[in-house]
């Protein structure tokens, strides 16, 4: 994510502009989704992915969402706001929702599935934002697999961002929930957009798509497209993409194959591999570097729950 409009500047242009509805969409949509540059993430969201305090952000993050989803309101057919509210909810549900939910132990149920409910209802509801917008430029995409198929093979670069951020709040909701009949038919469709958005731009958020298809072809019945032998090629295709960046690539792999294979020498090196890697190294992502190796180190601490043997 480079080259993004400052948030502090964004916030002040809203201040100058006295809160005017038409001036404040359009400040919003040029900082928030239009004016995002190649082979990034949703633009006024760069300023939390550079933040090293992931407290701060999971305070914050809300207001902007609301905001951004009330002018969405206004402007409801402006396909990049819809973007930057959808992502922005799939993102605050799989950080600070999600995420720690995965790290209380299970003495913990109830507040786990509370926290696991509210999560399935960010993603899914982010995923509407996006697929909303994915439907009026090509109506069936979402829903009928033939239109999609057909859609997919002219799709352009530049709808890689809503077909990853709707495809990943489709799949990481209905992992919360795989008895979601309606969530479930959605799916197959999610993973034709991800295969044709990994041919369009493999690249795109440094390997984001490749560390997808870790979980996703670890997890998913192959009913839904899941495919075990798939896993290593796409964890070794996302080191590539990312040059080792990424601590996400091995904690994916490893609670995606090292955990079922009762491997814990391999386990504990991959870990290893994600805590060795310096945020700071890293600007542009460093508040996810920080929240996977907290997954780590609490996986790492608590290792004897994942293994039998330990």
């Amino acid at each position: 994510m480079r080259k993004l409009p400052s948030f502090t500047i964004f916030a002040l242009a809203c201040g100058l502009l006295g809160l005017s509805g038409c001036s404040l969409t359009s400040v919003i949509i040029r900082a928030a989704g239009s004016s995002q540059p190649k082979n990034s993430g949703p633009g006024a969201l760069s300023v939390f992915m550079r933040e090293n305090d992931p407290e701060i952000v999971a305070a914050s993050l809300p207001t902007l969402i609301k905001t951004m989803e009330a002018l969405l309101a206004t402007e409801p057919k402006e396909a990049s706001l819809a973007l930057s509210v959808g992502s922005a909810y799939v993102m605050y549900a799989n950080a600070f929702v999600d995420g720690p939910a995965n790290l209380l132990s299970d003495d913990f149920y109830e507040e786990k599935a509370r926290a696991r409910s509210r999560a399935k209802n960010f993603y899914v509801r982010g995923a509407n934002f996006i697929g909303e917008a994915l439907e009026r430029s090509f109506p069936g995409i979402t829903t009928d697999e033939v239109k999609a198929k057909a859609y997919l093979t002219k799709l352009k670069k530049k709808w890689v961002p809503y077909v990853y951020w709707y495809s990943a709040g489709t799949c990481a909701g209905f992992g919360l929930d795989p008895m979601d009949i309606a969530l479930s038919m959605r799916v197959p469709q999610a993973k034709l957009m991800l295969d044709r958005a990994f041919e369009l731009e493999p690249g795109f958020m440094d390997g984001a798509i490749a560390d997808f298809f870790i979980s996703f072809h670890a997890s998913m019945p192959d009913t839904l497209g899941g495919d075990k032998s798939l896993v290593k090629p796409m964890y070794q295709r996302a080191l590539e993409l990312n040059k080792g960046s990424s601590p996400g690539s091995h904690v994916a792999y490893a609670m995606g194959v090292s955990v079922p294979n009762q491997d814990v020498v391999e386990f504990r090196s991959l870990m290893e591999k994600a805590l060795a890697i310096n945020p700071d190294d890293h600007p542009d992502s460093r508040l996810m570097i920080i929240l996977s190796q907290r997954n780590a180190r609490y996986r790492l601490d608590n290792i004897g729950d994942l293994f039998i043997t330990e």
